[in-house]
């Protein structure tokens, strides 16, 4: 049983099931579960599958911490706690001051035990209190949406610690010790996470002393990878959904784990990557262009632009300068202001949100939260889950757009549909969707072939005759077999008999009838006969390419046409362009010649697909 994803872009389908591991294990699950790689670090004892597949969700017993020395008590009465900081109709921020500085949890109101809230850890210094209870509110708010789009099991939350020290000399294990305790004080209402400047480190210390710890401890899956490929889903679609050739230009801006990832998987898609970041080196990714120095990025030319760092960043001058179609990131809360928000829609930008775009980790998180045996998943699986449900979900709000006017370029209400596109609470949560995904992304087949270059077509067109009712699938990284980044790409394939060993003489003679026996059958020309050229030194003994005297001899021995040179003045008279050293023979087959490859690639699977059970390309 194979994944067959067929949302995938072309580009990236041989790479994702490459790294499903080797065709035996892929072939021996449909579940997309192997044996624990690295043991878990969680001794949470959550519901199982079946609980939770049923449209009556079942309660989930919650998380133990991972130490037996927990320190998760809720803090002393005296330590100050204000409820009603900011309250407003859906969500709440309660301050809690700490040693070093001041935590805000952004609470939705929804939150509790049987639905708690979730979302990451945040540490900066902020320029004053209200900036940073104002973006704990914000990143709530961003975060309940978030969580209701995909239906996750959770609502939103949001941990925002205001740092009165330089964040780099932070007492981080005496934060964590602070946040442990705050966290039980809500009793299992609210769960939290990595952020910005808190690390896997961090959140391992914090889970060993709190049960209230989703970050992916104990498995392989990396929440940033989950996120990157999810917002490249989003922006693979939006692209679609404008029109853009492939090569459309993306700048993304912010250039940490999940911005590289991003960047790294446009550029295999085929995109035009812009990149930048405040470390200008880490904007150095192969493949892109890094315009950290550009001073004002609202000068670049850009189909789409992809927030990946801070909140903000749309202000309202940016919005009346920005030079693009749309706007579709990984960043939380890009708009800095409502007014930002709609000067960029009154100049049709088309705008996917981010509670949308940037669902890879708390879609990860449902899945840890859904699944006893979270930790056996295999990450490959889990990004492309996450692929798929984020392809999906944009998919749905950019035809809701389209829905609700003939022009979403100028009637976009990206709130209305938002909500819209959200799923029911009674629903299935998106983490336990993954088995009949499964199920719907996978097809069988006989025959897998990796690769659709020279060998793999090949494999592919031999197959098809010589088991014409076997079904196969040739998975290809491009668009189409020998793509231009392959090997097997060009007119540069040489064929030749001229060999020192006789075994691959007679089978490149075997292998030249198959070849016309192919030109025959698809009326191409495949192979272009111009002769070639063995010359060097005659005392090299047998190397990788054999030897001159070996070719020779068996050239001889089998009677097949040649000329022979045993001196360069003769190879100098023959090939008047040569200029030979004096020690130098050569021998000549006039016979030999150069396949036209990514032409045969391209109809040997074509004859195969349409002589055999063969798909091609992607797969």
């Amino acid at each position: 049983h194979l994944p067959h994803l067929r949302a995938w872009p072309n580009r990236v389908v041989l790479k994702k099931l490459v790294e499903m591991s080797t065709c035996t294990s892929m072939l021996s699950t449909s579940m997309g579960l192997v044996s624990a790689q690295a043991s878990s670090l969680s001794s949470r004892q959550s519901a199982g599958l079946a609980d939770l597949t049923t449209n009556k969700i079942k309660h989930v017993s919650k998380r133990s911490a991972t130490s037996t020395q927990c320190i998760a008590t809720p803090p002393p009465k005296d330590s100050e706690s204000k409820d009603d900081a900011t309250t407003k109709s859906e969500s709440i921020v309660k301050s809690f001051d700490m040693d070093e500085g001041t935590l805000y949890m952004g609470m939705s109101t929804e939150c509790s035990a049987d639905w708690p809230g979730n979302g990451g850890l945040r540490v900066r210094s902020y320029d004053s209190e209200a900036d940073a209870e104002r973006e704990a509110k914000a990143l709530c708010d961003a975060m309940t949406l978030k969580h209701a789009a995909y239906n996750t099991g959770f609502t939103g939350a949001k941990l925002v610690f205001d740092s009165k020290v330089d964040v780099s000399n932070l007492d981080k294990e005496r934060l964590m010790d602070e946040v442990a305790r705050t966290l039980a004080s809500q009793a299992g209402r609210v769960y939290t996470g990595c952020d910005i400047n808190t690390t896997d480190g961090d959140m391992i210390y914090l889970d060993r002393i709190s049960p209230f710890v989703l970050a992916g401890i104990g498995s392989t899956v990396d929440t940033n990878k989950a996120t990157a490929d999810g917002t490249y889903a989003a922006v693979v679609r939006t692209a679609e959904k404008l029109g853009l050739p492939k090569d459309f230009k993306v700048f993304i801006q912010g250039s940490g784990k999940v911005g590289t990832f991003l960047a790294e998987s446009l550029v295999e898609y085929g995109a035009t990557v812009y990149t930048s970041d405040v470390v200008t080196e880490r904007a150095d990714i192969k493949g892109c262009t890094n315009v950290s120095d550009v001073e004002d990025f609202t000068t670049l030319e850009m189909d789409i632009f992809s927030p990946c760092a801070t909140a903000g960043v749309v202000t309202e001058e940016v919005a009346t300068k920005l030079k693009c179609k749309a706007i579709v990131g990984a960043a939380n809360v890009p708009f800095q202001t409502e007014l930002a928000r709609t000067l960029t829609q009154d100049r049709g930008i088309w705008f996917v949100p981010e509670y949308i775009t940037s669902a890879g980790a708390i879609i990860v998180d449902s899945l840890e939260w859904c699944h006893d045996d979270w930790n056996n998943l295999r990450p490959s699986v889990a990004y492309a889950f996450c692929y798929d449900m984020v392809y999906a979900k944009v998919g749905e709000y950019l035809d809701m757009c389209d829905e609700a006017a003939g022009d979403p370029n100028a009637s976009q209400d990206w709130d209305d549909v938002t909500v819209a596109v959200c799923e029911p609470r009674e629903s299935t949560p998106v983490g336990s969707k993954l088995h009949s995904w499964l199920d719907e992304s996978t097809e069988t087949v006989d025959v897998l072939v990796i690769g659709g270059g020279m060998a793999g077509t090949a494999a592919a067109y031999q197959l098809s005759e010589m088991a014409p009712g076997k079904k196969g699938v040739v998975l290809e990284a491009g668009e189409e077999p020998a793509h231009k980044k392959g090997s097997s790409y060009g007119d540069s394939r040489m064929f030749r008999q001229m060999y020192s060993d006789e075994f691959f003489s007679n089978l490149q003679s075997e292998s030249l009838k198959l070849w016309h026996e192919l030109e025959a059958k698809s009326g191409s020309k495949l192979l272009d006969v111009n002769g070639l050229l063995f010359y060097g030194e005659a005392d090299t003994g047998e190397t990788v390419e054999g030897s001159i005297p070996g070719a020779l001899e068996v050239m001889q021995r089998r009677n097949l046409p040649h000329e022979f040179y045993d001196e360069a003045a003769g190879l100098a008279d023959r090939f008047d362009r040569m200029r030979p050293d004096e020690k130098h023979i050569g021998l000549f087959e006039q016979t030999a010649g150069s396949v036209r490859s990514s032409l045969a690639c391209q109809e040997m699977m074509r004859v195969a697909t349409e002589q055999g059970a063969w798909e091609g390309g992607a797969g």
